[in-house]
């Protein structure tokens, strides 16, 4: 309800993708535990365009809660990883995007890339946080422009790969 009630007041849109506290915790079944998510807010992956800009909002949170059930909370626990269906309406959602130069924005919570931090040399690390990520980049590597959006960390911090196999994607990780 509080989310609700503050977004209304805002005079801006506001796309949202679900966040780790953000799935119903009785439920240990991914898809049951975003049925709040869906009936309140929308759906819980989607695209759109806006100017020249393709939007493309994920759900990464594969809960699994163990040990709940009705009545009872549990660990809420979960997976950061974007699911094989998900995977397969991505492909096809970029499919119908002829001029690869189009700007793409991807919005998800967690984030893609873990904290950046310095490795015995000196030199910035770029390990992958999402479970799956080279998938998820796979799908994006005939487009120029990437930008992937994300959360959860509660830090900000910005990642360019130096990755010759990541040339066109950057991450900003904006804190709550």
């Amino acid at each position: 309800g509080n989310y609700l009630d503050e977004i209304s007041s805002l005079d801006c849109a506001v796309f949202s993708v679900p966040g780790n506290h953000d799935n119903d915790p009785y439920e240990t079944d991914d898809w049951l535990c975003e049925v709040p998510f869906r009936r309140i807010i929308g759906p819980t992956y989607y695209s759109f365009n806006l100017g020249r800009v393709h939007y493309i909002l994920l759900d990464n949170i594969v809960y699994i809660n163990t040990g709940g059930s009705q009545g009872t909370v549990g660990s809420r626990n979960y997976d950061a990883r974007i699911v094989s269906d998900q995977i397969a309406w991505l492909k096809k959602d970029l499919a119908t995007i002829s001029d690869k130069s189009t700007p793409i924005v991807v919005g998800m919570h967690i984030q893609l890339f873990g904290y950046p931090s310095l490795d015995a040399s000196g030199s910035q690390t770029q390990v992958f946080r999402l479970d799956n990520a080279e998938e998820l980049t796979a799908c994006f590597s005939e487009f120029t422009d990437v930008s992937f959006l994300t959360g959860h960390t509660h830090m900000n911090y910005n990642v360019t790969p130096r990755d010759s196999s990541l040339p066109n994607i950057r991450e900003h990780n904006i804190a709550a």
